[in-house]
Parts: structure tokens; C-alpha cells; sequence
């Protein structure tokens, strides 16, 4: 076999898969831990400034060797392994933090402990698997102060830092044009005291891409950049690695420095560099496979991309097992695989496309969505990256050099400082080309697809379609005679392949999802059938967590294939029923958010409106979102799918906003459920009059206000007559939801209960004809 390390890597990798899968890391500590203050002592390990939400700066720590000194009783107390980390987000004043915490030092940090969770609905970000399995934080501490620290440090990484942070203020400066607020004066030689909160974006965008200061950038710049597909610009590659790399080498060998000593001193330099940008995963890949590179020249033999990727796989696994499962370590992997092995079997005029097709299946594994025009983007912006990489370097030189002789030639280190303003103009007119793509790329129809996420067996079958494109192509380069048919068969896998895993999924003809919001409510109803697809939602909201809609339900929609909710229903404008619907109507005309067909609310006198109430209904308005008003008798249809009104009455007046509820009887089918929300006191009263004598026979209740013993009355279950009953609460909620005589009732009329709490989120599925299932996220 002509590339044995390759066939090893791939066997090992699968090793490294399968063990993974049999024994998954589990949380060692105690829920009960959460938010208690405690003190924690240990070694600074990396430091970097971030933005807040309110747009200012602060310090986080990450500390290695840590020890847990006080604020864990003995009850909850865990161990702490030596390669455990915390990372801390200091409150104070975070250039006073900087100056007391040094790379090597020793700080005693206190703060409230927050604990690093798994996901518990569809799509929802996996805290655990990121922060405490990849970046091995044991947990985090927020608001966090010094109480004590050391005077000795890291040389090493003090010193990096300090270049790094030089590095920063000499960019606020280059780039301080942009920003109307930035002063138009030369370097500052008196020291900078830290970044300021205004840089501007040039600056922010050049920090992320020379320096890995990537918790600079506002979320606007972030997310701009990844729905039009093109985020991995502002990331430390292979491409800047190779770049700098290679520039210092072949500066060595010019400057007449023997080979082996050119080498050795660049695999020196680029490896200070890494650790100054801070080691990401795929610096550390393209670290490697430089240094495969670079000693191969040293000794005089071939190098081979793959075989080095290939050993890089096999370190970082070995490293960190849990890579296999991170979107930046399948991303770089999978990019090099199309620029190196695939390339071979495709013609030149191909190759700016095979590194989208090679890495859709993590793009759709992790976010769920595809930017469409993100094909045609990354033919610029990769075109032009070495030209940005490079503008930005070399804008730094003359300014480094201005610092060094403002003091003994002034008017030389102005010259020098209007130089590198002058070169730093290149990357920004490159980048204000990029905004302007992505600007224009957002007008266009079908900006962003949103598929889903693929299944692992439809992405196997992916991969193999493409290695069989790909031998189908290497075939055609060795049988001339058949060119032309085996070109034919490589360009019809690829279309097959493609085509298969944005459009190809299987899902159940109906299904009812509860999500777990912790102290709320919000479900959502989706059909795939003959009649096409729909979705509608009931609430959304939670009084336990911020940004559920951003958290929580757009990424639930989109793991589902979901780009537009034909119907959204508010039963009632309580803050835990709809703080999350206020967020999907706000990004609903986003090119890339989820669009709202209508809104649905109760319909009630004037005076019975809340500030929520006429929140919603103003902002559906502003954005042309149909508004209605449900009452008794009115019915929604989506194909087979129907939802009746049946509480409240027309313009109903209660006092309280939980009795006028709307509540829903659910039918696709044979399928029955009813639908709550918070119904109590009088309006479920109302309710049992309406329904008489009348037995409902529902598959599934969903039980009122969250399981509280003010609903849910005898009465109404024998009306109801579920088999069924979901409750979503949040877990140790003050109210003490469920009521233990709620959950009694229940369970004396036959239902089956089931909690948000303990099973996360509760999915029930079915055809309609031939019963239902119940599957829970946390088995």
C-alpha cells in the first residue's frame, strides 16, 4: 500500500469512535452545585479579553492544576483530575485582572460555579462535550474576582502575551480609520493600558485572523460571516500557518542560513506562533503537518500530504478523543482531504467546489443549513485570504519598526506609521468586499437551504458516493479510451450524493414534540405526509432560561428541516409561555431565520390584554405576519392535520390570564390531543361545561399550568379521558411544579406521565392509523 500510515489512522480512528460510543464521558459533579460561590486556587493558564453583551470587555481565565478550596459541602464534593481546567470570567476590572494574573501564575478566583451540561432538546448546543470533554473545563466560574495571586510566571507564554498584546493595539491603530471615533495620530508610545470597547471591525477581523482573538468579534461580524458560509476566514489555519511559515523559511534561505538550521528555526517560530494564537484545533493540525514539511526538506525526502494529516488525526485523537465528535476538527480534515486526495481524480476547473461537496455532511451535521451561495463566495474569498493574511503582516512590519524610532527619529516613524495605514488598506477594501458580498448574497432567493441534519448512515453513504466519484475519476485518468464515460459516472455520483443528503430524510408523518424550557412551556407539531409539510407551534417561552428562541427553538427547527412555521399559537401572554416567540418574531425577517406564516392569539376583551399581549400582536404587525384570534368553534387546518378551539369563548374577560388559556383538541387522524396551556380555576370550569357529557378519548394530555394543583381537576380527566399526560416544568422550580396531588390524579385516571425535568425533551410520534410512540431525549 503506497500510503500505510493512512489505512492505520483511518483503523484507529474508528477505534477511537467505537470506544468513545461504549463508554461516554458522564458529568462527575453534583447538580447540586450549581450556582454556589465557591474558591478556587490554580495556575493561569491562557487569559484573553472578550466582549460582553452590553458590548464592553472582560478577562477570562482558564487555570490549569486547579484545587476546589472552599464553597463544596462534603455531600457534593468531586474530584478533580490534573489535567482539569476552569475557566473564569472576571467581573471586576479587567486590566487591573490582566496585570495580577500572569501565564504561570498562581490565583486564588472566586465566583459562582456554573456546570457545563448536555443537550436536552433536538439541536440544542452540547455545553458538556465542548467545554469540559474538548477544552477539558471542569466547569466555569462567573463573576468571578482575584482574591490573591503570585509574582511568578510562565517566560514562555508571558512573553508571547505580551507580543500578542502589542500585536492587538498596533492593529487598533492601523486599522483605527474605520472606526469615526479612532484618532487619526500615530502610535502611542506611552503603552496602551487595553483594547478599547470601539475598535473597529477591520481591527476585530484582523485580530481574529493573525492573532486567534476571535472572542473580540461581535455577534453581528460572527454571524454575518457564517450565514453567507465563509465564518472559517476569521479561524488560524492551515492557509496563515503555511503562509507565515513558509515566508520565514524561505526569508532564511535566502539570507544563505544552512537548511538544517532554516528549519529547525522556522518549526520554532511557528510553533511560538500557535501557542501565542492559542493552539485551536486546526492550528494544531496545520502545526503537524507543517513540521512533517518542514522535516522532510531538512533531511532531503518527499513529503506527502496525506500520510501527514493522517499522523496529525492520529496525535490529536490521541490527545483529545472527543475530536471526533468537533465541527473544527472534522471541518480542517475533511478541507485538506478535498484539496489533496479528492483533487487527484477531478479536473483543475473542479477543484474550488470539492471543498464545500467533501465537507456538506458536517456543515448540515452541525448547523443544520447550507448557505447557497457560499460555493460561489469561497471562490473569492479564498482566491483573496492570502492576499488579507498577508496585507496584515506586512502592515505590522513598518509600524513595529515606527514604535522603535519614535523616540530617536520622528519624522521617520511617522513616515513609517502612514506606510503601514497605507498597506493596511488592502485588507480593508478586501474585507469591505467581503461585507458587501455577503450583503448581496442575503437579497438573493434561496440564500440560506435548510435541510437538517443528515442521518450517520446517509452520511456514510455520502462519503463512500464520493470515494467511488473519485475512483471513478482516477480510473478515467488511467483508461483514456474511457475518459469521457467515467467522467459522466463521477459527475452523476457527485449529483446523486449531493442531492441525496440535502433533500433525502426520514421522518415520522406527525409528530408532537414537547420541549424541555425548563420553567415554561412550548411545543411544536410537525406533519411530513401526501398532503406536504407543516409546522405549527403552541408557545414558547421560560421564566428559568435566557434566549430560549436563539437557544433553544431555532435550533430545534432547524436540526428539523424546519424554515417556516405556518401557524404560531400564543395561549396566553404569560412571560414563560412566550418570551420565546418575541424572539422568533423578531428574526423572522432575517434571510436565514425561520419565517412565520400567521399568529395565532385568544381572543379577549381590550382591557384583558397584557403589555405581552399587545407586544406581540403590534410586533406581528410591523413584520406582516397575519394575526388571529381563536375562539370556541374555530378550527386550523394543515392537510390531514386539524386544531379546534374549544376554550376561550369569543372576547372572554378573566381576571386572570391563565383562565382565558386557549386550549386545543389536536386531531391528525386517529390521533387525538389536548392542548392546555396554563388552564385554571374558572376558565377550566367553563371548559367542563362546554364539553357536557361529552367524552374526549384523547391519546395525549398536555397537562395545565405546568402540573400546578390549581388545574387538572378530576373532572376535567374524566372529560378528557388521555392515556397520556406530558407536564413541562423546570427542575427545583419555586412553585413546586408538578403538584404531588396533580401527578396523583393523573396517574389514578391511567395515565402515563411524563416530565421535562427528568426526560428532556418528550417527542411523541405516529401515522395517525396505527398508534403512537413516545421517545424521550434523555434515555
Amino acid at each position: 500500500m503506497r500510503r500505510p500510515v493512512v489505512l492505520i489512522a483511518l483503523l484507529f480512528a474508528a477505534a477511537v469512535w467505537a470506544s468513545v460510543l461504549i463508554h461516554p464521558a458522564r458529568e462527575r459533579i453534583d447538580e447540586k452545585a450549581e450556582g454556589r460561590t465557591v474558591t478556587v486556587r490554580g495556575t493561569v493558564e491562557w487569559k484573553e479579553y472578550a466582549l460582553t453583551a452590553s458590548g464592553g470587555l472582560s478577562m477570562r481565565l482558564t487555570l490549569n492544576n486547579i484545587r476546589v478550596e472552599s464553597g463544596i459541602p462534603a455531600e457534593i464534593s468531586f474530584g478533580v483530575y490534573s489535567d482539569d481546567k476552569v475557566l473564569c470570567i472576571l467581573s471586576d476590572d479587567p486590566q487591573l485582572q490582566e496585570n495580577w494574573a500572569r501565564e504561570g501564575s498562581q490565583v486564588r478566583v472566586k465566583g459562582k460555579m456554573r456546570l457545563y451540561r448536555r443537550p436536552t432538546n433536538d439541536g440544542e448546543f452540547d455545553a458538556f462535550l465542548y467545554y469540559s470533554q474538548i477544552r477539558g473545563c471542569l466547569f466555569s466560574l462567573r463573576d468571578a474576582h482575584i482574591l490573591a495571586y503570585t509574582q511568578s510566571e510562565d517566560p514562555v507564554r508571558s512573553r508571547l502575551y505580551d507580543v500578542r498584546r502589542s500585536l492587538s493595539d498596533a492593529l487598533d491603530e492601523i486599522y483605527a480609520e474605520t472606526d469615526p471615533k479612532a484618532p487619526a495620530a500615530g502610535p502611542d508610545v506611552s503603552g496602551s493600558s487595553g483594547p478599547a470597547a470601539t475598535d473597529s471591525g477591520t481591527a476585530q477581523i484582523m485580530k481574529a485572523m493573525l492573532l486567534g482573538q476571535t472572542s473580540l468579534l461581535d455577534e453581528e461580524q460572527k454571524s454575518q460571516y457564517q450565514s453567507a458560509g465563509i465564518i472559517h476566514v476569521l479561524c488560524i489555519s492551515g492557509l496563515h500557518l503555511s503562509l507565515i511559515g513558509t515566508g520565514i523559511f524561505y526569508l532564511l534561505r535566502k539570507a544563505l542560513i544552512p537548511m538544517p538550521v532554516s528549519c529547525a528555526v522556522s518549526a520554532v517560530l511557528i510553533f511560538l506562533y500557535g501557542l501565542m494564537t492559542g493552539m485551536h484545533t486546526s492550528c494544531v493540525r496545520a502545526l503537524i503537518m507543517f513540521f512533517f514539511q518542514i522535516t522532510a526538506k531538512a533531511f532531503g525526502r518527499t513529503y506527502d500530504t496525506m500520510t501527514a494529516l493522517a499522523a496529525a488525526a492520529v496525535l490529536l485523537l490521541i490527545e483529545q478523543p472527543a475530536y471526533l465528535y468537533h465541527s473544527g476538527f472534522l471541518f480542517s480534515f475533511a478541507a485538506v482531504i478535498a484539496i489533496t486526495l479528492v483533487s487527484e481524480a477531478f479536473p483543475r476547473r473542479a477543484a474550488p467546489v470539492l471543498i464545500p461537496v467533501c465537507t456538506l455532511p458536517v456543515q448540515l451535521s452541525f448547523y443544520y443549513t447550507f448557505p447557497l451561495y457560499s460555493v460561489f463566495l469561497n471562490l473569492i474569498v479564498i482566491a483573496l485570504a492570502p492576499f488579507l493574511i498577508a496585507g496584515g503582516i506586512l502592515s505590522l512590519l513598518p509600524y513595529m519598526m515606527a514604535l522603535a524610532l519614535a523616540g530617536t527619529a520622528p519624522a521617520l516613524s511617522d513616515l513609517l506609521f502612514f506606510i503601514s495605514r497605507l498597506i493596511g488598506r488592502l485588507p480593508t477594501m478586501i474585507l469591505r468586499l467581503f461585507d458587501r458580498l455577503c450583503d448581496a448574497a442575503k437579497r438573493l432567493p434561496f440564500h440560506t437551504l435548510i435541510p437538517g441534519k443528515p442521518a450517520l448512515q446517509l452520511v456514510i453513504v455520502y462519503y463512500l458516493l464520493i470515494a467511488s466519484a473519485a475512483a471513478a475519476g482516477l480510473y478515467g485518468l488511467e483508461h483514456v479510451d474511457r475518459r469521457r464515460k467515467a467522467g459522466f459516472l463521477r459527475s452523476a455520483l457527485v449529483t446523486a450524493a449531493v442531492v441525496m443528503i440535502l433533500f433525502l430524510r426520514h421522518r415520522s408523518p406527525f409528530s408532537l414534540y414537547m420541549w424541555n424550557v425548563g420553567q415554561g412551556d412550548g411545543l411544536c407539531m410537525v406533519t411530513h405526509d401526501e398532503s406536504g409539510d407543516s409546522c405549527v407551534l403552541i408557545d414558547g417561552g421560560s421564566s428559568s432560561r435566557q434566549g430560549i428562541g436563539k437557544f433553544v427553538e431555532i435550533p430545534f427547527l432547524k436540526y428539523h428541516g424546519v424554515s417556516r412555521i405556518d401557524c404560531c399559537i400564543v395561549t396566553h401572554d404569560d412571560l414563560d409561555h412566550c418570551s420565546g416567540v418575541l424572539e422568533l418574531l423578531e428574526q423572522h425577517a432575517d434571510p436565514d431565520g425561520i419565517r412565520i406564516g400567521a399568529v395565532a392569539l385568544p381572543s379577549v376583551t381590550e382591557k384583558s390584554k397584557g403589555k405581552l399581549y399587545l407586544q406581540i400582536e403590534s410586533e406581528a404587525v410591523k413584520k406582516g405576519i397575519r394575526v388571529l384570534y381563536l375562539s370556541r368553534g374555530m378550527t386550523i387546518r394543515q392537510g390531514p392535520l386539524s386544531l379546534e378551539c374549544v376554550h376561550p369563548g369569543p372576547y372572554a374577560d378573566y381576571s386572570d390570564s391563565n383562565a382565558y388559556s386557549t386550549v386545543l383538541l389536536v386531531r391528525y387522524r386517529d390521533f387525538t390531543a389536548v392542548l392546555t396551556g396554563d388552564l385554571e380555576g374558572d376558565g377550566e370550569q367553563d371548559l367542563v361545561d362546554y364539553l357536557g357529557q361529552q367524552r374526549l378519548e384523547a391519546d395525549i394530555l398536555k397537562v395545565a399550568h405546568h402540573g400546578s394543583a390549581g388545574g387538572t381537576s378530576q373532572e376535567f380527566l374524566h372529560r378528557v379521558g388521555a392515556r397520556t399526560a406530558l407536564i413541562s416544568c423546570g427542575q427545583d422550580n419555586p412553585y413546586g411544579h408538578p403538584s404531588p396531588e396533580t401527578v396523583s390524579r393523573l396517574k389514578k385516571a391511567g395515565m402515563k406521565v411524563y416530565d421535562t425535568r427528568t426526560t428532556g425533551q418528550i417527542s411523541i410520534l405516529t401515522d395517525g392509523k396505527s398508534g403512537y410512540t413516545v421517545e424521550t431525549f434523555c434515555r
